[in-house]
């Protein structure tokens, strides 16, 4: 007489047994490897998307507090400074460019920008803006929206995109 599968009246006006269909979990008509290899890929992809999420909110806030927080200053592109990479000494060349600029209170520094490029992209001798740590003035970058912005565009976009792929993935 209930509609959770109790006793039903049929047309006949008989008492009849209604037939319960149990409810079946997505994973029940796979195999347990199946589900295994789901439950290990929707783990795994947490764990890069949050590395990446913190990754992505670290050059942010980086950005964020480069460019309205840090005092700007003046600077001259003195030389650059080329590194290359530790395990191939032969491979790709960066150059960061040395700069030289007085502080607000009237220190002058010389510093090594941690930002590098394949290319020079400022001439030697160049004026340009640089914001610096204010506790730290040797930490200073050349402002240009590349150098701000580029590492906090590329996570934002990479995570947006493996999110877009996992969600797919595992619907």
């Amino acid at each position: 007489m209930n509609a959770s599968g109790g006793l039903v009246l049929d047309n006949g006006g008989r008492v009849r047994r209604r037939r319960v269909i149990p409810v079946v979990p997505p994973y029940a008509g796979a195999n347990r490897m199946d589900w295994l290899l789901a439950a290990f890929t929707a783990f795994v992809a947490t764990i890069v998307g949050a590395a990446m999420l913190a990754a992505g909110g670290w050059s942010v806030y980086h950005a964020v507090r480069l460019t309205f927080w840090w005092p700007r200053a003046s600077a001259r592109i003195m030389r650059y400074w080329i590194t290359r990479s530790e395990d191939k000494p032969r491979g790709q060349r960066f150059f960061h460019p040395m700069i030289k600029f007085e502080t607000a209170d009237g220190r002058p520094v010389v510093a090594i920008s941690s930002w590098g490029s394949w290319r020079r992209p400022w001439p030697v001798g160049r004026l340009v803006c640089v914001h610096y740590n204010p506790t730290n003035p040797r930490w200073a970058e050349i402002r240009c929206f590349e150098n701000a912005w580029g590492m906090p565009l590329i996570f934002v976009g990479l995570t947006a995109i493996f999110g877009l792929v996992m969600w797919f993935r595992l619907r």
